[in-house]
């Protein structure tokens, strides 16, 4: 083998494997355990498709497991498009949390919190009207407390991604001369 020769031969104009920068439609990326059913099946992903990655997340963290977890990728693709979450255990889970956890996991977008401001409207109603009641297992709260701080701080980092996007839109890029 000569070193100077390529390992791969060059790629021809209509078949190149990036295309500018954009995901073609129909293809399917992402980490397979938290994609959602739109993304499983190669559609379009929205904000809810990110809720329903959190959702996974989250539920995750509670029961130490994914909830769509298969023995191979196409077998957990499948139960994504397919198969409910199994209930989570009432002693981890407060039993005001799951239904909530529940719509974040919807197959369909619809029905699912439309953002993450929803979402996490949702959780922080949820930790409001638990400080009202009388309260609950040490651990439920801590899990509550704990769940309302991660998303804030999920959102908190992805609201400031997304202003970063908008002022890179507005600002001009320097030109650079050589």
């Amino acid at each position: 083998m000569d070193p100077a020769e390529p390992l791969l031969p060059p790629a021809s104009p209509d078949h190149s494997t990036r295309q500018g920068g954009a995901t073609m439609p129909g293809s399917i990326m992402g980490t397979v355990g938290y994609m959602s059913p739109e993304q499983a099946k190669g559609f379009a992903v929205t904000a809810a498709s990110d809720v329903f990655s959190l959702g996974c997340v989250l539920y995750e963290m509670l029961s130490g497991a994914g909830p769509f977890r298969g023995e191979t990728t196409a077998e957990s693709l499948a139960k994504i498009i397919r198969d409910e979450p199994a209930p989570l255990v009432r002693r981890v889970c407060p039993k005001d949390l799951e239904p909530i956890l529940l719509k974040a996991l919807c197959k369909d977008a619809s029905q699912r919190y439309s953002s993450g401001d929803e979402f996490h409207g949702a959780l922080r109603s949820m930790q409001e009207l638990a400080s009202g009641k009388r309260a609950e297992a040490p651990l439920l709260g801590l899990v509550k407390g704990s769940f309302v701080s991660l998303t804030d701080s999920l959102l908190g980092r992805w609201s400031h991604r997304e202003s970063r996007k908008e002022w890179a839109r507005e600002k001009p890029s320097p030109r650079l001369w050589l």
